[in-house]
């Protein structure tokens, strides 16, 4: 009888966690959004190439690119976009709702938005599908809003060489905005959304360029800053032979993962994000964290920290006021100096 009460309870359970596994990755739903044309986004990019740059730092940089292999020889003195390989002269584009795992509540699905951005070529000339992460956003609205131009006009590079790009928002972002972002403490959960999001899309990715749903895409990931250390987590994950969700889902869908960047930012993983937080970054003497802009990391600091205490607090169903201490909560302190106010 235990035997049996024990079968039923394995399958009652495989049967759960199945359905839970397929209640994750579904389209919601597409709306058409911001086509754009080969030209234009190589006047974007020329743009915002040199956009702070000095005539020597930006030609300087133009060097670099076309002369360095890691780019591909990329010359903008050529317009590359505009006179890319493939003949690609237009790019579309789709908002995506899609339903993902919430934070808190693994088996219970939350609504994600994201973005696909296409080349309109012939399948045969498809390179595959980048999974673009972008960085940190202090406006939590989607990252399909003009204020987050960089990150289109990245993308929207990629598909003008040939890639399908995806870009999630992440949770606590775009539409998902009646929780917390989980910041960087929670590379899984943010890798998730764009493992997810490749899912959602992939039918629409077939319906597009008339793919067999059993053609293996190779699937590539980048980010920028915080994105960066999504990039090669979701890379880390694939490979995590203990668990196998990440791998088996994106074997499932045919794709294949064949490379992963992490183009600059807080991809280390030596806690090197965790003490830029809490130490004093400073820009003279050994200047270990390589900082170009005083005025800027000043700024910077007390947003991400934030950030990083609300995720924190968020993800571990704590109140915000426990994380000071309570004198500082409160703005209540003691006069250092007799002369000194405390406020």
């Amino acid at each position: 009888m235990k035997k049996i009460l024990l079968l039923l309870l394995l399958i009652s359970t495989s049967l759960t966690l199945q359905c839970f596994a397929s209640a994750y990755g579904k389209l919601i739903e597409k709306s058409e959004f911001n086509n754009k044309s080969v030209s234009k986004i190589q006047e974007l990019y020329t743009e915002k190439f040199c956009a702070t740059l000095k005539p020597s730092e930006c030609q300087h940089n133009v060097e670099n690119v076309k002369t360095n292999p890691v780019f591909g020889k990329f010359d903008l003195a050529n317009h590359p976009i505009i006179n890319n390989k493939l003949g690609i002269t237009e790019v579309d584009s789709y908002k995506i709702t899609y339903t993902s795992p919430y934070p808190l509540e693994p088996h219970n699905p939350v609504t994600l938005s994201g973005q696909i951005i296409y080349p309109k070529i012939d399948k045969s000339k498809i390179k595959g599908v980048v999974l673009y992460f972008h960085p940190t956003i202090f406006d939590p609205d989607s990252i399909l809003k003009n204020e987050h131009l960089d990150d289109i006009i990245s993308a929207g590079l990629y598909a003008t060489q040939g890639y399908i790009v995806l870009l999630p928002d992440y949770n606590g972002l775009g539409d998902d905005f009646k929780n917390p972002h989980p910041y960087v403490l929670y590379p899984r959960i943010n890798a998730q959304s764009a493992l997810y999001l490749s899912i959602a899309t992939r039918n629409l990715i077939d319906q597009i360029y008339n793919f067999k749903s059993d053609e293996y895409l190779h699937l590539f990931t980048v980010g920028y800053s915080e994105g960066a250390g999504y990039s090669v987590w979701f890379s880390r994950l694939t490979q995590d032979l203990s668990n196998h969700e990440f791998y088996e889902q994106l074997t499932k869908n045919h794709y294949k993962l064949t490379a992963s960047v992490g183009m600059d930012g807080a991809y280390d993983v030596s806690h090197t994000v965790k003490n830029f937080l809490i130490e004093k970054v400073d820009i003279n003497g050994t200047n270990k964290y390589k900082i170009e802009n005083q005025a800027m990391v000043n700024m910077v600091k007390p947003g991400l920290v934030a950030i990083t205490l609300d995720s924190y607090a968020y993800m571990n169903h704590l109140n915000t006021k426990s994380l000071f201490n309570p004198n500082f909560y409160d703005m209540q302190c003691s006069e250092p100096e007799p002369f000194i106010p405390c406020i």
